[in-house]
């Protein structure tokens, strides 16, 4: 008698699912924020940043971002690439503007 018959399959079938991993969130830290004369810009709130490739292309623009007691500010977007450079236009919401360049960690 065979222990197993053609065509029979079994009840249940283990099957292995793997939790998609989703990929880790880049982030730019830019260096200390300083008006033209030099003041400290620190606890600055509602600036725009838009991030572009050293192609020219834009990646992406963040809003709604702050400096920190510091001056310093991060951004993070899951479309940036850690180990990547990129250049960067700050809008304050003053609307004074600056420019940057930074890589991405």
């Amino acid at each position: 008698m065979a222990l197993f018959r053609r065509g029979w399959r079994r009840p249940w079938v283990a099957r292995r699912y793997v939790a998609s991993k989703t990929p880790p969130t880049a982030s730019i830290t830019l260096p200390v924020l300083k008006n033209n004369t030099g003041t400290l810009l620190s606890s600055e709130s509602g600036a725009t940043v838009h991030v572009y490739a050293t192609s020219g292309a834009l990646v992406v623009t963040k809003t709604g971002q702050t400096t920190n007691g510091s001056g310093v500010m991060t951004v993070s977007d899951a479309s940036l690439a850690a180990a990547t450079s990129y250049r960067l236009i700050i809008v304050l919401a003053s609307g004074a503007e600056g420019l940057a360049t930074a890589t991405a960690a």
